[in-house]
């Protein structure tokens, strides 16, 4: 079976990485769920539109793992200063303070030019929101909201010690891992957010509404799947068995603060994530070989209508 990509370690783009070949642990989510999904996923067309909404955890991943990059691909929404001139009022009431004759009956535009003619530094907002605008530069705009909260969530995770000594070690950030299963000969794919180098370690970076029921969330996206799948996976590019921990960061505040947590599942829980690998994989694989992606699921009514039907 051969593949566009050799298994190995790779600095890659993201959309390169999602594009390309190779069944990630997503993947395997749906496979899970119903072998079609997978399919659609695929081929099913995407609404744009939804593409170019802002993701705030998207963000802040970037923020927290990739602070120097951050700032080439986001940027804070125009808040104008205080003091800055934007109604007429204040630009009639600017240009009297300066000594500056003016149309009395002039509109904002004319009012305004006649300030910037005689004082090119006036804090005019147009002026400034027109100046802020070229410098976005194609940037995303986060609202100034976003933005105070993604300050906050990222000095909240730096406020954690292990957090913080885990984020500032020497190490790999958002790199692509290939590999080849044994059992199945698939090309399988991992995009670990950070993979330290003074010890073997996979980082990966979550955010939660209800960090208090992270562990619900443990479950409903089968974070116990990923621990294995991409623990695997650096064993296999790099010989080394690592160790995986969560740095999980609530989007909520809990006492005006952003909570954070450094989690670890037990080796036993990974074990059943391992498992559900294997079976996941083999169905992947028997879809592949056979051209088949089974897609009717099973569905039930409601338990509370069945005990009703059965009394």
């Amino acid at each position: 079976m051969s593949f566009d990509i050799a298994p190995g370690i790779y600095d890659m783009p993201a959309d390169k990485y999602h594009t390309g070949p190779g069944v990630s642990k997503s993947n395997l989510d749906m496979v899970h769920e119903c072998p079609a999904m997978l399919e659609w996923s695929r081929n099913a067309p995407q609404d744009v539109e939804a593409q170019s909404a802002v993701n705030v955890g998207t963000a802040f991943h970037a923020l927290a793992l990739e602070p120097d990059l951050f700032g080439q691909s986001y940027v804070c929404d125009f808040l104008p200063p205080a003091g800055a001139l934007n109604t007429l009022d204040e630009l009639k009431a600017a240009l009297t303070d300066r000594g500056i004759e003016f149309k009395k009956s002039g509109n904002k535009k004319e009012l305004t030019a006649t300030l910037l003619d005689a004082d090119p530094d006036a804090p005019v907002t147009d002026r400034m929101a027109d100046e802020w605008a070229k410098g976005v530069k194609g940037r995303e705009v986060l609202s100034v909201a976003e933005w105070r909260k993604l300050e906050l969530m990222h000095g909240s995770v730096r406020a954690h010690p292990v957090a913080r000594q885990i984020l500032d070690a020497e190490g790999a950030v958002e790199q692509s891992h290939y590999w080849i299963d044994e059992g199945t000969g698939e090309l399988c794919r991992s995009r670990m957010d950070k993979t330290l180098s003074g010890r073997p370690m996979i980082a990966d970076l979550k955010t939660t509404a209800d960090i208090g029921k992270f562990h619900r969330s443990m479950l409903d996206y089968r974070y116990h799947v990923q621990d294995a799948f991409y623990t695997d996976g650096f064993d296999a590019t790099s010989g080394v068995r690592p160790s995986f921990v969560f740095i999980v960061v609530s989007t909520t505040r809990d006492r005006c603060r952003y909570p954070v947590r450094v989690m670890k599942l037990p080796p036993e829980q990974s074990e059943l994530g391992r498992r559900e690998v294997r079976a996941d994989l083999e169905k992947y694989a028997d879809c592949r070989r056979t051209g088949r992606w089974p897609g009717i699921e099973s569905i039930s009514l409601p338990e509370w209508y069945l005990a009703k039907e059965a009394v």
